[in-house]
């Protein structure tokens, strides 16, 4: 497998890697009752692409909540549903982490472009 898809053990570590700083970055959902698991983590920066073999076809994008099937992210562009991505968090060394596959399920118009949400492709299973 490519050094920028992992392997489905790398990817559920890197998944969970990323919920734990969104949860200590972030603040407590305040639909806490019907998302346990979501927390809101405005302004962690991630890169999107819908092909990773193509750097030049990368955008910056910024969380707006994470869970451990799914996030929401702010993004300039619209992306349709059921668009396959690759995101990662932002790094100060290029490529250092590790691309996450998942699917678009929602795009919407937001007050800082589109809010769209995505799920990831193989979410790590609850404890």
């Amino acid at each position: 497998m490519s050094d920028n898809i992992p392997e489905n053990s790398t990817a559920t570590s890197e998944i969970g890697r990323l919920i734990e700083a969104v949860r200590s970055g972030g603040d407590a959902d305040a639909y806490a009752g019907k998302r346990h698991a979501t927390r809101f983590a405005e302004g962690i920066v991630l890169e999107l692409t819908t092909d990773p073999a193509r750097p030049d076809r990368t955008q910056t994008v910024y969380m707006h909540n994470m869970s451990e099937g799914g996030f929401a992210f702010w993004s300039r562009h619209r992306i349709e549903m059921r668009t396959s991505i690759h995101v990662r968090e932002l790094a100060e060394q290029p490529g250092a982490r590790p691309w996450l596959p998942a699917q678009v399920t929602h795009c919407t118009v937001g007050i800082r472009g589109f809010l769209i949400g995505a799920r990831f492709d193989d979410p790590p299973r609850a404890a």
